[in-house]
């Protein structure tokens, strides 16, 4: 391992990505994807770590690679999707309306949650969109039948005071009221299906842009 590489991977394990009640070294998976270490990533696959598996912060390894991972994020979610990460698995959410689970067993609850529309938090896709990764989302987009999923979203980050803190999003809506008109545009020229989508409280992705974003 790269000194650099092996820097990241542990801070990522010294920041609980790899830590949890059952003991430490079960979530190395999840730090190795955060750090886009491929070598740890192939050899720990090889080894039989389970890539679908939630850590103590309710993420698999293919969302620590999305909202931890550096430049290389795309490379390493493309690894993981090629290696059956289930990219429609959301991070799940303590607090209301969130049920709780053992958080280091697959959540079957959560992808049934995902079935009816509703994820119970934001799914990899609209991490992606968050941070602006256009690459990764072409990535997930690909490899999803759920391209329009709704999931819950931050009021506040959404900037419209009027929606409902239980209203529910589509990856647009995030990357528009994030600002990222570069992977907004691209959302809409390539599925221009999400444009016309509304929020669960009917709000269409549009209504996100802020003012400076519309030229």
């Amino acid at each position: 391992m790269a000194e650099r590489e092996q820097g990241v991977f542990q801070a990522a394990l010294s920041a609980g990505v790899s830590t949890g009640a059952v003991g430490a070294g079960r979530f190395e998976l999840h730090a190795a994807a955060a750090a886009c270490n491929f070598g740890r990533i192939a050899d720990l696959l090889a080894q039989g770590a389970d890539i679908n598996e939630y850590n103590g912060q309710g993420e698999t390894p293919l969302i620590c690679a999305v909202q931890r991972g550096g430049r290389r994020c795309h490379e390493v979610v493309r690894y993981l999707i090629r290696h059956r990460a289930d990219e429609n698995l959301p991070l799940l959410q303590q607090g209301a309306g969130a049920p709780s689970r053992d958080r280091g067993a697959r959540a079957s609850p959560g992808r049934r949650a995902l079935d009816r529309g509703v994820a119970e938090g934001p799914t990899p896709l609209h991490l992606a969109a968050a941070r602006g990764h256009t690459s990764c989302a072409r990535d997930l987009l690909s490899a999803t039948s759920h391209k329009g999923v709704l999931a819950p979203w931050p009021r506040a980050e959404l900037g419209q005071a009027a929606m409902s803190p239980g209203d529910c999003v589509t990856c647009l809506h995030v990357a528009a009221a994030a600002g990222h008109t570069e992977l907004a545009r691209w959302l809409c020229t390539a599925h221009a299906g999400l444009a016309r989508q509304p929020s669960l409280g009917g709000w269409f992705p549009l209504h996100m842009v802020r003012p400076a974003d519309t030229r």
